[in-house]
């Protein structure tokens, strides 16, 4: 009994959230820091729609930076950095 008490002081249980609008989540947040934070970059940038953000992480300079990250994760982002957002339709034949 009294090592079971010392194991649950000691090792704290973390939360398992799944909110997208958690920033703890947002795997972006772990390079982009202080002068290279999503909201310096998408004001530097110009960056107004979320089509505007895909675009610049898929085609432009730093996509090689960023091809490793998913279509889930950029839409994480635009709902972080509550970015307007129309999703892309395929058109039916």
């Amino acid at each position: 009994m009294i090592n079971t008490v010392f194991y649950l002081k000691t090792k704290p249980l973390k939360a398992e959230t799944s909110t997208l609008n958690s920033s703890s989540n947002l795997i972006c947040l772990k390079c982009h820091k202080g002068d290279y934070s999503l909201q310096n970059l998408i004001k530097k940038l110009h960056i107004t729609t979320g089509e505007e953000l895909f675009k610049v992480l898929r085609k432009g300079p730093k996509a090689g930076l960023h091809k490793l990250r998913t279509d889930e994760q950029i839409r994480q982002a635009i709902k972080y950095l509550n970015l307007p957002f129309k999703k892309e339709q395929k058109d039916a034949p």
